[in-house]
């Protein structure tokens, strides 16, 4: 009898630990290179329908997973039970142009609420009337279990409207939304799921933050999507275009002066082999990363010319800074468990503005100082929902420093002084 009884708990211990109830959230591939005139985005908000087809080939009003930026999951729960979600845009739900923030494409985020035994349930599924998060919306609802043991969403991109006749607008509702025809409109969502019902060892809240890109084409009549997985969104400060040089020479303080985000979604394409590869970034003086900016950084007084030699008295030194994750967290996955989805960054990096790479990828090599070093993203693998794939993905996010050297003369010409700071990203 004790043998029995004991078998018994050892029995129930392990089935309870196979059904723990957990969080899943992760981006998915319809948040990068969006044509932000395609026809392909108008999921019917009342009655949405999933077809398994690709997103040139999907009818108005239905979805597919290339049109899903998002999905999240709550699993496990076996009895009553709720999950809370959050969602943020710091550009109002809009598409802007980083070259003239005027230009901007609103859009909508569709949450396709379900609820079943699992994520893989093909009977027995209730569903919720769908959730649309726009500029006009709450930016946070509660889903309840209703006794059901897991709760879903597909999250989904809404492009409301439709293009002017004159093809150079978005008409919403009567007002249009001028569009220039530029490559480089961007939005970031941040989406949060978070849950009471979540088993001990499991985080009660996930996030993750997901960059969006876009494009307008007023010529072309070809309504896909760009390709490109990889977006860089670049925000620059007010101080970027007001420095005090003598304030800042004589203090020494680092100037903050734009935030940079790079993201790159691989889906399940997990890099295999000995050699990852992994993006690398550096930040230089030169538009070329392969041609090296011998002066480096440098303010230079607007009356100076390309023939104008450079003084104490027209220009100054400085240098940039900013942090990166270590190469280690760029080559080995991470999975996403954190609340906030995505750590931080702390290996400080130093550029003078000099530097430059080869074709082959090596680091960046300052001529003036002999440092060499990348500035690496972080590696992530998360799963969507508890029956799908993992999905991997690179996301780096951090300041821009500049610190101005000391003036090496207690006089300088009056004026305007500029110089420009590139970005760039190697991948192979």
């Amino acid at each position: 009898m004790k043998r029995s009884i004991l078998a018994a708990l050892i029995l129930l211990i392990a089935v309870s630990s196979a059904t723990a109830a957990k969080l899943y959230i992760g981006p998915m591939s319809g948040s990068y290179g969006v044509n932000l005139a395609s026809p392909y985005y108008k999921t019917n908000i009342n009655n949405p329908i999933y077809l398994d087809t690709t997103l040139d080939k999907l009818p108005e009003g239905y979805y597919c997973k290339d049109s899903m930026v998002a999905g999240g999951n709550l699993d496990g729960i076996y009895g009553d039970g709720q999950c809370t979600v959050t969602v943020s845009c710091p550009t109002g739900f809009n598409f802007v142009s980083q070259s003239n923030n005027a230009f901007v494409r609103p859009f909508g985020l569709l949450f396709i609420i379900s609820k079943g035994d699992s994520h893989s349930s093909s009977t027995g599924i209730i569903h919720d009337n769908p959730t649309l998060i726009d500029s006009r919306s709450q930016n946070r609802f509660t889903i309840q279990s209703k006794g059901k043991n897991a709760i879903w969403f597909d999250v989904v991109l809404i492009l409301p409207g439709d293009l002017s006749s004159d093809g150079k607008s978005i008409v919403i509702d009567g007002k249009q939304y001028p569009l220039a025809d530029n490559d480089d409109y961007i939005a970031t969502v941040t989406i949060s799921i978070e849950s009471d019902n979540v088993d001990a060892g499991y985080p009660k809240k996930l996030s993750v933050s997901i960059p969006f890109s876009g494009f307008f084409d007023s010529d072309s009549n070809i309504m896909k999507n760009n390709e490109s997985a990889m977006n860089v969104s670049i925000s620059t400060y007010p101080a970027a275009s007001n420095l005090d040089i003598r304030a800042l020479s004589d203090s020494q303080e680092a100037k903050r002066v734009a935030d940079i985000e790079m993201y790159y979604y691989l889906g399940e394409n997990k890099p295999t082999g000995t050699a990852v590869p992994y993006p690398r970034m550096f930040l230089s003086a030169s538009n070329s990363p392969y041609d090296p900016a011998d002066g480096g950084f440098e303010l230079l007084h607007s009356s100076v010319g390309y023939d104008t030699p450079h003084t104490s008295y027209n220009s100054i030194g400085y240098i940039v800074s900013t942090q990166s994750y270590t190469e280690a967290e760029a080559k080995n996955p991470t999975v996403v468990l954190t609340s906030d989805g995505t750590g931080y960054a702390s290996d400080n990096r130093v550029y003078h503005g000099d530097e430059s790479t080869t074709t082959a990828g090596t680091e960046p090599y300052s001529k003036s100082k002999g440092e060499k070093e990348f500035i690496f993203p972080k590696y992530f693998e998360t799963k969507s929902f508890s029956d799908f794939p993992s999905y991997y993905y690179y996301h780096w996010k951090n300041s821009i420093y500049v610190t101005l050297e000391p003036m090496s003369s207690g006089i300088m010409y009056p004026g305007i002084y500029r110089d420009t700071i590139y970005f760039h990203v190697i991948y192979d």
